[in-house]
């Protein structure tokens, strides 16, 4: 493998992160949509709050790898977008 500075790295600006990943590092978007409230009657077994709580500990961890492993984890938190119901 080839030493960090020998890397090609995406041209312009960094990502939104502020962190200039390698051309060679996957970009993956993580929708979520737990800012969305469902009424669910009570003890329902729909897990509603557990897509926050998997989120929040997914972002935790991407938030707290070093530089280097930021650089190979190029992912961006997007909340999902809403559809109308006819489609």
């Amino acid at each position: 493998s080839r030493h960090m500075k020998d890397r090609l790295y995406h041209s312009g600006s960094n990502g939104s992160d502020g962190i200039q990943h390698p051309i060679d590092a996957p970009y993956f978007p993580v929708y979520y949509n737990d800012v969305y409230e469902v009424d669910l009657s009570p003890g329902h077994r729909f897990p509603m709050g557990k897509y926050k709580k998997v989120r929040e500990a997914l972002q935790t961890k991407v938030g707290s790898l070093s530089e280097e492993e930021q650089r190979r984890v190029h992912c961006e938190f997007r909340v999902s977008p809403l559809t109308p119901r006819e489609e």
